[in-house]
């Protein structure tokens, strides 16, 4: 186990444990999207267990969205990468990111196809007797929500790492909570993981690659400035916000 290997358990441990998103006998639906954070995400869960995870089952499972019509080849290493950890997956083709992008949906494709796809992945939750379905969310996706949230729903909010849904049927867990994007893909480079290009049409012109890029230039200007919002997350002092009855 390299050290990079070692850094990222650490902290992916540090986040099962702290927001106790896993339980023995859990049944988890892993969704990989064939991105560096997913396949990382993939190989934590499948690595050496934890006390709490050893007796865990995984479904990997995995939706082509419809975008990339020449994705057979990528797709093809998929599956094989899958075969090789010997996990048990599924493999799905949709229409899902061409319907979230059709003329009769441009304003906001990307509320709708993440809508579309976490329903999706919910009826095969339950096809596979999964009772916790894995997200590959890493800390730069939670300090980038908090920000959509503020700016775009007029909410202070953001993911967070254990969420309980339909009344408790199924938990949402983002085990990546912890971890930095950029060390997910320098991971993914060094174990030479299946990654899938985004073929995403909106990726760049989204509204999260706006904030992210406006976190990118405060990070080039104040080291470090993405860690202190992270902690402010978890460090909120209610008594200083304003009433909600008087601002709405």
């Amino acid at each position: 186990m390299t050290s990079l290997h070692r850094r990222l358990r650490n902290l992916f441990e540090q986040a099962v444990l702290d927001y106790q998103m896993l339980q023995k006998g859990d049944r988890v639906l892993v969704a990989v999207s064939g991105g560096a954070d997913s396949l990382t995400m993939l190989t934590l869960l499948s690595g050496p267990k934890i006390a709490v995870t050893e007796d865990i089952s995984l479904v990997s499972v995995c939706l082509d969205l419809g975008f990339d019509k020449s994705a057979g080849k990528g797709w093809g290493r998929l599956e094989e990468h899958f075969q090789n950890m010997e996990c048990e997956y599924v493999m799905e083709r949709s229409q899902i990111g061409i319907r979230a992008h059709s003329q009769e949906n441009q304003k906001n494709p990307c509320f709708l196809c993440a809508r579309l796809r976490r329903k999706r992945l919910f009826e095969l939750a339950e096809r596979t007797e999964c009772n916790k379905l894995a997200l590959g969310h890493h800390k730069d996706d939670i300090v980038e929500t908090f920000f959509l949230n503020v700016l775009f729903s007029a909410e202070v909010s953001t993911m967070v790492p254990n969420q309980e849904v339909f009344a408790g049927k199924y938990r949402i867990i983002r085990p990546l909570a912890y971890i930095d994007e950029f060390l997910l893909k320098r991971f993914a480079e060094e174990y030479q993981l299946p990654v899938l290009p985004n073929s995403c049409p909106t990726q760049i012109t989204s509204r999260r690659a706006l904030v992210k890029k406006l976190l990118a230039q405060l990070e080039r200007q104040h080291k470090g400035i993405r860690d202190n919002i992270f902690r402010a997350l978890g460090n909120v002092k209610a008594e200083y916000m304003l009433t909600p009855s008087l601002t709405t």
